[in-house]
């Protein structure tokens, strides 16, 4: 049995592949010598039998949510990464009192978009809006906005796996948001990667000659980098590379 966080596939020799996307860990068993060309999902941990001196016998309630897409292997692909997102990050809805859906859209404007003209269409399929949010923390005056990018595709698993190139300043209208000045911050958008300090460490290399100790990350490599980055925030124009998560602090007016 392997996890499954969220999803998992089988494919033919001739590209056909069958995948499973779930919106909760399950353990997936395949590869067994009687399972030529199946996977077992298990959706509950529940056992007749001990399994090393062990009885698994979960019996809390569980609802888990299972896509299951069958194509070629470049559609099934990028269907695996946009129905994830679906699933992880479901629409809100919101309910109002009215007599008729006419009255109602006379009454209200239902159709609307925030993206800017240079992106009508919205951010390019590789790439997922994870965040966009006001900061509240004292590394800003709180009037910041926390605007966090993901490319959703895995190098090399698709032609979609690409290097995207964007603006910062041209995805939203800028009566939504104004784009001033830029500021790359780690993950969790806590530490500006400009001042952010790396841990270093020591290694031996194996040389001609004999073994060196090698420093990882050391003062001059981190001031350099330092620099750079400091380089890179006067830009609003950025570089996606596959699987890369990019957290921004943006100054708006």
């Amino acid at each position: 049995y392997y996890p499954s966080a969220g999803a998992t596939y089988l494919q033919d020799p001739s590209g056909v592949r069958f995948s499973t996307i779930v919106n909760q860990g399950h353990g997936v068993g395949f590869g067994a010598e009687n399972m030529n060309g199946q996977i077992e999902l298990m959706l509950q941990r529940r056992l007749t039998q001990p399994d090393i001196d062990e009885l698994l016998n979960t019996t809390s309630h569980t609802e888990p949510q299972i896509m299951i897409v069958m194509d070629k292997d470049e559609n099934a692909v990028n269907f695996n990464r946009r129905y994830y997102q679906i699933q992880q990050f479901q629409h809100s809805f919101f309910f109002g009192i009215t007599d008729s859906i006419e009255s109602w859209t006379n009454m209200y404007n239902t159709s609307w978009t925030a993206m800017s003209n240079t992106m009508e269409n919205g951010l390019p399929d590789e790439i997922f809006l994870q965040q966009l949010r006001f900061i509240y923390s004292g590394i800003s005056n709180n009037s910041d906005v926390v605007l966090q990018l993901q490319h959703m595709f895995e190098a090399k698993e698709s032609n979609m796996a690409q290097n995207i190139t964007i603006n910062l300043q041209q995805i939203l209208k800028t009566s939504v948001l104004r784009v001033n000045n830029q500021t790359e911050m780690n993950l969790f958008a806590t530490i500006p990667l400009s001042k952010m300090k790396r841990l270093s460490w020591n290694v031996n290399v194996n040389e001609e000659g004999g073994d060196k100790i090698k420093t990882i990350r050391d003062k001059q490599s981190e001031d350099k980098r330092k620099r750079l980055q400091v380089m890179k925030d006067e830009s609003s124009v950025i570089n996606m590379t596959p699987r890369e998560i990019r957290t921004f602090l943006i100054g708006k007016d």
